[in-house]
């Protein structure tokens, strides 16, 4: 098992190339998920927060495979 690659938001955003909203709503919809994906690195609820580059690579991969599905199956007639 490799060791996880904890990344500041920054570099994640820098990394994946997607702004700072994207990782926003993607937390708020349930993509990026605290403790699988994200851990808050201090206390409280203002702590910066550290993402795991390679679940949030699988995360972003997994959404985009669900939501090309959902275009496959949809037929507006």
């Amino acid at each position: 098992m490799s060791p996880t690659t904890w990344l500041p938001q920054e570099d994640l955003l820098a990394h994946l190339r997607i702004s700072r909203r994207q990782i926003h709503l993607m937390r708020r919809e349930g993509i990026l998920k605290a403790g699988d994906h994200f851990i808050r690195k201090g206390l409280g609820p203002r702590g910066s927060l550290l993402f795991d580059l390679a679940a949030c690579e699988q995360a972003l991969r997994d959404d985009a495979a669900k939501r090309a599905q959902l275009w496959e199956t949809y037929s507006p007639f």
